[in-house]
């Protein structure tokens, strides 16, 4: 039966299950949040080109508990994201910087993708593969996210800490800092990158990992590693992969 209280609630605020604010601030906000994301998408458009994505729409709400923003989409093309009214009072541009990414790299590989990757032939895990690409594209993965000590991600994680009623103290803010300043050298992203670089065509990313085999593709320098499984199937002639960047397929490199 249809309530009152229905009624008070855009179609988009019931999926939510949140009221959205609409006060100046919050708009202020959404006009911000929409014009980073616009400049991320047409980023990863200049990567992708073929990619046809646009931003979606951006609200802001008292998200109820600790989480941190949230994306909603379905099997067309509407989609939206709710950030979080507290952390934005607080840090708007760092909070933007690192959830309002977060939450576009999830609706950018749910563009891509959908649930299930036919490249790989498996499902597309949340924070997997797929997600750790579009973020890679966004610098907010390796070297370009971990540069300096005043980085948007150090800064914002010690004051989601202090949000949260933590007593942040020096030696916490330097084990932050360590954390987004070191790049990880023995990372399997790190290891392949320097195989790469070495000309090899066979690398073990890391212990318990799958051997990783070197394929080419019509990008100048680019290296696709297959997995073990991937590359067996390649030999079999029972699977062929396209470049997501130049839409070629692959081939082994020699």
């Amino acid at each position: 039966m249809f309530s009152m209280i229905d009624s008070m609630y855009t179609p988009l605020e019931k999926r939510a299950k949140v009221k959205f604010d609409r006060d100046d601030k919050a708009v202020e906000f959404m006009a911000l949040a929409t014009k980073m994301l616009k400049e991320a998408v047409a980023k990863i458009k200049h990567e992708l080109p073929y990619i046809d994505c646009e931003v979606p729409e951006i609200f802001v709400a008292n998200i109820p508990g600790t989480t941190l923003g949230q994306c909603f989409y379905d099997g067309s093309t509407r989609g939206f994201i709710l950030l979080h009214r507290n952390y934005l009072d607080e840090f708007d541009i760092g909070y933007i910087q690192e959830t309002g990414l977060h939450e576009l790299a999830h609706w950018v590989v749910w563009k891509i993708y959908g649930s299930y990757n036919a490249r790989t032939d498996s499902f597309v895990k949340p924070h997997g593969r797929e997600f750790r690409y579009i973020m890679s594209l966004l610098g907010k993965y390796g070297k370009a996210a971990r540069a300096t000590r005043s980085s948007p991600s150090v800064d914002y994680s010690i004051a989601k800490m202090r949000h949260e009623g933590l007593d942040v103290n020096h030696a916490m803010i330097a084990t932050i800092s360590q954390k987004f300043t070191q790049p990880r050298t023995n990372s399997p992203r790190a290891v392949l990158a320097q195989a790469a670089a070495e000309n090899k065509t066979v690398a073990k990313p890391a212990h318990g990992k799958q051997m990783r085999y070197a394929y080419s593709c019509n990008c100048s320098g680019r290296v696709h590693w297959m997995t073990t499984v991937s590359h067996n199937r390649i030999m079999r002639k029972e699977r062929s992969f396209r470049c997501i960047h130049c839409n070629a397929n692959i081939a082994v490199k020699n």
